[in-house]
């Protein structure tokens, strides 16, 4: 599976009321100063275009005219941004664009996923979570292509409009098949490891994960953590899950680090199944090697773990 991958402007000060200038003197805002202008300090403006200093006036406050602005023009101040996503003509928002304040505008994108099926999404939404996603659409906002399963991109779709997870342990209160496991090479090999991991309890919440890390949604990020730290399930997570976590996140990701600490303070031998065994001679020499030296860590079983340790700084 692969992931593709926005000063108050102050008017010059005006010159006393008693600053008079030549009847016979058209002043335009494109007249620039000449080097050898003279600055008379009582506030005239000489016939050659020189404009003189009103010895009120600070060089501070001094800012050009524009052409078009009339001298009772008031200025309203540029919109704020969203500091993550700053820079992008979708993102000029202190908060979420959304109906209710008129914020979100009318403009939306084609999202088109590997199975073919297409969602309509407000482009406003994709721009102000995500900066790569800003980056995609700022020429081309009509259509965007994603490989990710259905239901994961229904868990994204619904946290972009509503900012509330749902639908990632669904697939733990249905019916489901028991998992059958096939193995090969004389009990070496997984037949299809693929759907082993898709039959896995955490299958969608890592694959949130994996999208929020891909396109950089730090918040959806923190809230997928929330909802694996407290998971319903009460087991280690599988190698599967493991395995498809370091093939697609960041060795800073703390989700790496969430995982490392699990097996570190809750792994037994007695916990692993033939198909487990099987994936934990592929497990990566970083995760081994994080796990070994954490459980030989005596202070590291004394020290209480929170929510906080896995959870980002966002500006949210």
């Amino acid at each position: 599976m692969s992931y593709e991958h926005i000063t108050p402007v102050g008017l010059d000060t005006m010159s006393e009321p008693n600053t008079m200038t030549e009847p016979d003197v058209t002043i335009r805002p494109d007249i620039t100063m000449e080097p050898d202008s003279t600055i008379e300090p009582d506030g005239t403006i000489e016939p050659d275009g020189t404009v003189e200093s009103d010895s009120s006036m600070k060089p501070d406050n001094t800012v050009e005219l524009d052409s078009s602005m009339e001298p009772d023009s008031a200025i309203e101040p540029g919109p704020m941004v969203n500091p993550e996503t700053a820079g992008s003509p979708h993102a000029q928002h202190t908060s979420p664009p959304s109906f209710y304040d008129g914020s979100l505008s009318h403009s939306v994108t084609a999202v088109k996923l590997f199975s073919g099926q297409i969602f309509t999404v407000h482009t406003d939404l994709l721009c102000y979570w995500s900066p790569k996603l800003r980056a995609m659409l700022e020429y081309k906002t009509e259509e965007l292509k994603l490989d990710l399963d259905v239901q994961v991109f229904r868990i994204v779709l619904h946290w972009l409009y509503t900012k509330e997870i749902l639908g990632l342990w669904d697939h733990l209160q249905s019916s489901r098949p028991l998992l059958t496991v096939h193995l090969t090479h004389g009990g070496q090999e997984i037949k299809d490891q693929e759907a082993y991991y898709r039959q896995q309890d955490l299958y969608y919440a890592v694959e949130t994960y994996i999208f929020a890390t891909m396109y950089d949604i730090r918040v959806l990020r923190n809230m997928i953590m929330d909802e694996i730290y407290h998971s319903p399930t009460s087991h280690l997570v599988s190698y599967a899950v493991v395995l498809k976590a370091y093939q697609h996140l960041p060795p800073t990701s703390l989700l790496l680090t969430y995982f490392v600490d699990e097996y570190a303070e809750f792994y037994t031998e007695d916990l692993d199944e033939q198909a487990e065994l099987v994936l934990r001679k592929k497990l990566p020499n970083e995760f081994l090697v994080s796990w070994l030296l954490k459980s030989m860590d005596s202070g590291f079983k004394k020290k209480k773990r929170t929510l906080d340790n896995y959870i980002e700084p966002t500006s949210w």
